[in-house]
């Protein structure tokens, strides 16, 4: 389950990332 949620953060945070690029995290 770990592995899955870190999976899911990862994603979410390329999301954010590919939507606000300008925007740095």
């Amino acid at each position: 389950v770990a592995i899955a949620a870190n999976y899911v953060m990862l994603c979410y945070v390329m999301l954010c990332y590919h939507y606000y690029p300008q925007r740095e995290l």
